[in-house]
């Protein structure tokens, strides 16, 4: 039995985007100084989505997410809170929850322009599809930086 005809140029793609992603990281790397900097002043996000589905049940999902924080040269705060519900038919064509989520989260950086940065960062969450009643995370370290303040430049 003949061997099946090999393609050519099948490797040509992977070889093509491993360059295109060394180029792009090499760019970035090379971007000014300013371009690497965080925004000063207040920032934030608000999102929000449903869906209705419909099929062999029927289900309906909400999800919504709001992030607040604020940079300055001496602290950084960042927050996230997620909030997820979904509702759903079962086989005797009751309705139940299906899922609930919650999650909060907390991240300070002191000195954020400084070379050496201190961080700490905590959240909590809920989740009923993964049967969490309550988790707690946290942890600090502290992040070096090669670029440093611009007033150290």
């Amino acid at each position: 039995m003949p061997a099946p005809p090999r393609r050519r140029g099948a490797g040509a793609g992977l070889t093509l985007a491993s360059l295109t992603g060394l180029v792009t990281a090499a760019c970035t790397a090379l971007l000014p100084v300013d371009a690497h900097g965080q925004a000063l002043g207040w920032s934030g996000g608000v999102e929000a989505s449903g869906n209705v589905l419909f099929g062999n049940t029927r289900d309906r999902l909400v999800a919504g997410r709001l992030q607040l924080g604020r940079a300055d040269s001496t602290l950084e705060v960042r927050s996230d809170l997620r909030l997820t519900y979904a509702q759903g038919e079962n086989d005797a064509g009751e309705r139940r929850v299906k899922g609930r989520t919650a999650f909060a989260s907390l991240g300070l950086d002191l000195h954020p322009f400084r070379r050496y940065s201190p961080f700490w960062f905590g959240a909590v969450e809920s989740s009923l599809q993964q049967r969490i009643a309550r988790r707690y995370s946290t942890g600090a370290g502290g992040k070096p930086s090669p670029w440093g303040a611009r007033e150290q430049r």
